[in-house]
């Protein structure tokens, strides 16, 4: 099979780094006398909680299914972190590289940073997880049994803001974990077992901490 070729690479700065990254990748098709069979369109964002692929898109030749096969294909971390080098790489008027970009800081951030995130981040990976409001079905107004609540989701989704390219992916959920373990480690959720009255008490304290000034 024909492997992925970058033919674009965009970037937005901030402070002389590039925060937002849109690649585009094509894949030619190799039976069918030549021609662009796939294109996939990625968002690579370095931020204060790391770095990675935030959103893919695939559009295949012909409307053709995309399955989780395409997706696999995909190098993502080497993606990302190639796609950060590249803009933060400063190039001489000559095209000799005057200020080469640190690969191994860039690697770290993209496979997992284990520097401390930002208190901002933690508080609201807090307040998505303990939200009383999703522990309530929003149809019948009834409790969540504990089983079916999606806490994890809610950091994934609202605070991350990672998407799925399709069905079933939950892309991000690795990082919405971690999030979540330094949130409880740092004092602001309770402990797994934790029942409804213990949640809703931290909630309260969140909520108090933040009227009082705290870091939002």
């Amino acid at each position: 099979m024909a492997p992925w070729i970058k033919t674009k690479s965009t970037a937005t700065f901030d402070g002389g780094a590039p925060r937002v990254v849109d690649v585009v990748l094509q894949r030619d098709d190799e039976l069918r006398g030549g021609g662009k069979a796939a294109e996939a369109r990625i968002r690579v964002v370095d931020g204060v909680d790391g770095a990675g692929v935030e959103t893919i898109k695939i559009a295949r030749r012909g409307g053709r299914i995309v399955t989780s096969a395409d997706v696999r294909e995909l190098n993502l971390e080497r993606i990302a972190e190639d796609a950060i080098a590249h803009h933060a790489t400063v190039m001489q008027p000559s095209g000799r590289v005057a200020i080469p970009a640190d690969r191994r800081a860039i690697g770290a951030r993209v496979h997992g940073s284990k520097r401390a995130p930002a208190p901002d981040l933690l508080r609201r990976v807090a307040r998505a997880y303990l939200d009383p409001a999703n522990r309530v079905d929003a149809e019948t107004g009834s409790t969540i049994p504990r089983n079916r609540r999606q806490p994890t989701e809610r950091v994934r989704v609202d605070v991350l803001g990672f998407v799925d390219a399709f069905p079933g992916q939950k892309n991000g959920l690795r990082s919405a974990s971690r999030r979540i373990k330094d949130a409880r480690e740092a004092g602001l959720i309770p402990a797994h077992d934790a029942d409804d009255n213990e949640l809703d008490a931290a909630f309260a304290a969140l909520a108090e901490g933040e009227s009082n000034g705290e870091a939002r």
